[in-house]
């Protein structure tokens, strides 16, 4: 961290009379001239690291007559004591602090771009001593803050408790981490700004002290941040986490209640919140009619008999979370209330279901519900009295009522007839149509008494059909009786059958003999031993009287046997007919012969899978085989490797054919002599060509000595 002390510059003027090296009068400059500016010093500042601008002479210097300027460069790294740029690139009129040379210079001398450094130029006559100073260039460094400060992330106001605005310098009793809420390290003093967005997208600046009040609307979410910075430098705002400030007003929840007509009817609550909150200030709503038992975040109750409830409201969202504490509102209470409802104890007609009977009269029997009640046996005219009498025949339905009308229960119908007695005609029955299907039927034929009449086939459930469907083997006990479950009577049993059933007893299977020969074979005997019974080896698509089946291939097979007329009482079972195991060659090694006509190529054949044992030929399919896996002496020529079991089985061909080749042959191109020039003189000549073969080649001129070297001289 770096404080900025100021610089009061002071110039001396020392009068004395200059001399040049020589001892003689020198008449140097008197004004020094500018750089950078006209200011001194003239200051540029940077945040954290300085970029090395050129330095420029502004002003020339100017004064005294003579030689040429020469000038020298200083640097100092606290504005008091000087060190001279000694280089090259230290005596030029304008300063470059990027070349190479000064560049390492900088770093000889313990030059750091982080610290606030000054320069300035000196100059004089050439043939002076001293060097008059120009102004001062500082280059002034603010060290950005290490830290900007740390702030909750969230900050709930809740209305209830008219808080309207937070001190910001309170938040420091809310740290959770190591940062305090003042910035940490930089260069000091800073300079504040605070900002506020709705949407994290735009920001507003409203203050710039270091912890303002903040009050944020009623019922809105708004975000807010701190920018910091060292005072007047350029260095960019280091702003701090974003604080999510909550102002969140008192729920004020409402009921909407829907009473039913009658107390056997349900109702229900809906909940709503007219705080008028921004739904971004709240979380997720819960719900509990139970005292807390059970939660819902749905805002209706369904269902509801009447009663009294008492609804919490929660609001999930750690915004006020648990706001029933701080705001009553949150929980609400209503009443559902309904109609009671009347209640039919009986209802008694005469007579009292004796099928010869002639007397009308029903009498209803009904307490409950708001008296005087209501009845009626038509169910469009009510009347206060609970009997009905000089009835004709035929069907009357029951109804009760409140006396204002509401919640009108159904008793059921009355029947009064007298004849009620039932006469049967005949009963039909069909057996089920296979073993194990419950396809069997039985249909009742009656007519007479009180219709609909009501049918059953074991006297406890009725039915208003006469006809009993998907019914399986088994006896079956028949009634009748009237609508109103009066003259119930026995008629009597039926007993339904099914076909016979079948079962496969045994399967004798014959395996191929050699693999594709389709040799195979299935005989199927079955039971019972009755006529009429067919055959099938592929589940069920077809099926033959004959239970041998030949000429097979192998797999697997599902077997089956069925009547051929009635129920057909089908069974099946999954049978495999199996072939040897073909064998597979891994590989073929053939050896080519070593020399042109030489008799003493090999091949190798690497076999596995099969029957493990196997026969070898290099001679197609008809052989000769050898239970040897190498064949040895073999001439150039090409060959069929087959391979089959030691069981002379499944015999599989290689995949291509193997040549065996001789050598290539040399070819001789060209011989060219040359003669002896003269009598007993040994210089003749002879050159030898040749071409194909291997491409080297050895050369003779009697075929018992060689020599790689084609040209035979001293000849």
């Amino acid at each position: 961290m770096h404080t900025l002390r100021p610089l009061c510059w002071i110039i001396f003027l020392v009068l004395a009379k200059a001399v040049n090296l020589a001892g003689q009068p020198c008449n140097n400059y008197t004004f020094a001239g500018l750089v950078g500016g006209s200011a001194n010093p003239t200051i540029t500042s940077f945040c954290d690291a300085i970029t090395p601008l050129p330095i420029n002479q502004f002003t020339a210097p100017s004064g005294g007559s003579g030689g040429s300027a020469e000038y020298q460069w200083q640097i100092s790294f606290n504005g008091l004591s000087w060190i001279d740029l000694n280089i090259s690139d230290g005596r030029n009129q304008n300063l470059l602090l990027t070349t190479p040379q000064m560049v390492a210079f900088l770093v000889s001398i313990g030059y750091d771009d982080t610290q606030t450094t000054y320069f300035r130029r000196g100059v004089r006559r050439s043939g002076c001593v001293a060097y008059l100073y120009s102004n001062v260039r500082e280059f002034r460094v603010f060290q950005q803050v290490d830290h900007p400060g740390f702030f909750p992330n969230e900050y709930v106001i809740c209305a209830g408790n008219n808080n309207n605005c937070v001190a910001t310098a309170s938040f420091a009793m809310y740290q959770s981490v190591s940062y305090p809420i003042n910035p940490v390290g930089g260069t000091m003093p800073y300079e504040f700004i605070w900002q506020m967005s709705a949407n994290l997208s735009s920001w507003v600046t409203f203050s710039t002290e270091a912890l303002p009040q903040i009050c944020p609307p009623q019922g809105t979410r708004t975000h807010f941040r701190r920018g910091v910075r060292p005072l007047n430098s350029p260095c960019a705002y280091a702003y701090t986490n974003i604080i999510e400030v909550y102002h969140v007003r008192p729920l004020n929840i409402q009921l909407e209640i829907q009473h039913p007509e009658c107390s056997n009817q349900t109702g229900s609550i809906t909940l709503q919140d007219l705080s008028g909150n921004d739904p971004l200030v709240l979380g997720q709503f819960s719900y509990s009619i139970n005292n807390g038992q059970t939660w819902q975040n749905s805002n209706v109750f369904d269902d509801l008999p009447p009663g009294n409830y008492t609804i919490i409201v929660n609001e999930y969202s750690t915004k006020c979370s648990g706001c029933h504490l701080y705001m009553p509102q949150c929980t609400v209470s209503g009443t559902i209330s309904a109609n009671p409802i009347p209640v039919i104890q009986s209802v008694y007609h005469t007579p009292h279901h004796n099928c010869d009977a002639t007397d009308r009269v029903i009498s209803i029997t009904a307490n409950g519900g708001s008296p005087p009640l209501q009845y009626s046996i038509n169910g469009g005219e009510f009347q206060a009295s609970p009997v009905f009498t000089g009835l004709s025949n035929g069907i009357y339905p029951i109804f009760v009522k409140n006396a204002n009308g509401t919640c009108e229960q159904f008793g059921g119908f009355v029947t009064l007839n007298t004849s009620l007695k039932i006469n049967l005609e005949f009963v039909e029955s069909m057996h089920p149509s296979d073993c194990g299907v419950a396809d069997g039927m039985v249909s009742i034929y009656a007519n007479g008494g009180l219709a609909p009449l009501q049918y059953s086939i074991n006297g406890i459930q009725f039915q208003t059909s006469p006809t009993f469907s998907g019914l399986a083997v088994g006896t079956y006990n028949l009634y009748i009786r009237n609508a109103d479950a009066t003259c119930q009577a026995f008629i009597q049993t039926v007993q339904l059958n099914g076909p016979p059933q079948n079962m496969l007893t045994n399967v004798s299977i014959t395996h191929l003999t050699d693999c594709g020969s389709n040799d195979g074979a299935l005989i199927i005997t079955a039971s019972p031993p009755v006529p009429n019974k067919v055959f099938t080896i592929n589940g069920g698509n077809t099926w033959v009287t004959n239970h041998t089946f030949n000429n097979l291939a192998d797999g697997v097979y599902i077997v089956g046997v069925k009547n051929q007329f009635g129920g057909p009482c089908a069974v099946y079972d999954t049978i495999e007919i199996g072939a040897p195991p073909p064998p597979v060659i891994s590989s073929v090694t053939p050896t080519n012969p070593t020399d042109c006509g030489a008799a003493n190529g090999t091949i190798s054949i690497l076999a596995n899978a099969g029957t493990g044992t196997f026969q070898y030929s290099i001679s197609g399919s008809t052989g000769p085989w050898q239970t040897t896996a190498s064949f040895t002496g073999l001439a150039p020529g090409s060959y069929e490797v087959w391979v089959r079991n030691a069981t002379s089985t499944c015999p599989v061909e290689w995949s291509s054919i193997i040549n065996l080749n001789d050598p290539p042959l040399p070819v001789i191109s060209s011989v060219t002599p040359i003669s002896p020039t003269d009598c007993e003189i040994h210089d003749g000549t002879i050159s030898i060509i040749a071409s194909a073969g291997t491409g080297t080649y050895e050369y003779s001129l009697n075929g018992s000595t060689w020599v790689s070297n084609g040209f035979f001289i001293n000849l």
